[in-house]
């Protein structure tokens, strides 16, 4: 039954102010409402989007979602640019070697497992590809705002973040790969699916990397901090609109203007605190909107694939790191508790999905139901888990 009330139902040019007003304002409630059962923040925005999406009081329908699309759009370009930072040289050189083996492993991992298992489920190599390019993907979202939240230090804990940036190209780039390549395809379509691939991959770093040299360029002609603020979230916004325009990845484009920002302005570690302190509202909404957006009647579609996939995905990446810790003879929480970590998925498997459903509706529909159902449960016990591996590697830092 519908809520006889909504945030856009009067119509007025207000409207979508009101939306992203309230949101906030709810989605800061319900931060503090979780903080005081000792959980996540972002647990809190999640649920508190919930409620008030489809799942239970319908007051943010797919209307209101709409036309606040910005606001996610660059909520999610300003956490893909944070986690472009952690591509400095001086950071990347300190946890290169284990960063490409532990990616390389638990991506592979999940993908394999994971397209297993659909096959086993009945699904053609093609759809089940799908899937399991799908399923490498960890929310970069989620990773660093409870990393922020607890202000979480230590080698767990730069690893985390090193490891979501790293599979998140992973993902797009095996996702264009599969996608292009398409279900029946001989040495011709093999070649045009490299060919899309790399084309994404280096239009993405060009037109991020051209922005964030003229960010950095910038920076010595503005007069202070706050107009660099200003020309970072402009940047931002041009990147993703420029790689929309493009039809190349916005995720990897704005990753890409953090990593050429962080290396080569002078002042980005002053630029990365004073934007802590201005995009929390942004980053409110977006959990919001993200929990908004998820159905909890989806779980009723799950089915045995379903599960399996959520399982099969959670054991693949676990599996994988630890077999990689294992031989690199890493002990301690980096080998026991990052891979778990790494299970928390929304924003990036999201518009995946989204966009396997444009390109082939009969297998997109079928994705479709099992990552929107899949997400719910990673978002939910995502948070909790990253929290728990924080706290037992004792990088949070009450704990110092």
């Amino acid at each position: 039954m519908n809520s006889p009330f909504s945030f856009t139902e009067f119509g007025s040019p207000l409207s979508e102010l009101l939306t992203v007003g309230a949101v906030m304002l709810l989605g800061l409630l319900g931060g503090k409402v979780a903080k005081r059962f000792k959980v996540p923040k972002v647990t809190g925005y999640l649920i508190m989007g919930l409620l008030l999406g489809p799942s239970v009081m319908h007051l943010l329908d797919k209307s209101a979602l709409a036309d606040v699309e910005l606001v996610s759009d660059l909520a999610l370009g300003m956490i893909m640019f944070a986690i472009g930072g952690v591509f400095e040289l001086n950071h990347f050189r300190r946890v290169e070697r284990r960063l490409v083996r532990l990616a390389f492993a638990e991506t592979t991992g999940s993908f394999i497992l994971v397209t297993l298992t659909a096959k086993l489920f009945g699904l053609e190599w093609y759809a089940a590809s799908l899937l399991g390019a799908i399923s490498i993907a960890t929310s970069p979202s989620v990773s660093l705002l409870v990393v922020r939240e607890y202000d979480a230090r230590g080698p767990l804990s730069d690893l985390l973040i090193s490891m979501v940036a790293a599979n998140s190209i992973l993902c797009i780039l095996l996702f264009t790969f599969v996608l292009n390549l398409g279900p029946v395809s001989d040495a011709t379509g093999v070649a045009r699916a490299l060919g899309w691939t790399v084309y994404e991959a280096l239009g993405s770093l060009l037109v991020g990397g051209v922005i964030g040299w003229i960010l950095s360029f910038m920076e010595s002609k503005v007069d202070d901090q706050a107009e660099l603020l200003m020309v970072i979230i402009a940047g931002v916004l041009v990147a993703i609109g420029t790689a929309k325009t493009l039809n190349i990845s916005p995720l990897m484009a704005a990753t890409a203007v953090g990593a050429m920002t962080a290396n080569l302005s002078v002042m980005h570690r002053l630029a990365y605190v004073e934007l802590r302190q201005t995009e929390q509202p942004l980053y409110i909404a977006f959990f919001v909107l993200s929990g908004a957006k998820l159905d909890v009647r989806n779980l009723g579609t799950l089915g045995a694939l379903g599960v399996g996939y959520i399982i099969a995905r959670a054991v693949g990446k676990y599996i994988g790191h630890f077999l990689a810790a294992s031989r690199m003879k890493l002990t301690g929480p980096i080998k026991t508790h990052l891979g778990w970590a790494l299970i928390p998925q929304a924003g990036v498997a999201i518009g995946l999905m989204r966009e396997a459903s444009e390109h082939y509706s009969h297998i997109g529909s079928m994705i479709s139901a099992i990552i929107l159902a899949a997400v719910i449960v990673y978002e939910t016990l995502g948070p909790p888990i990253t929290r728990w591996a924080i706290y037992a590697a004792k990088e949070a830092s009450e704990q110092s």
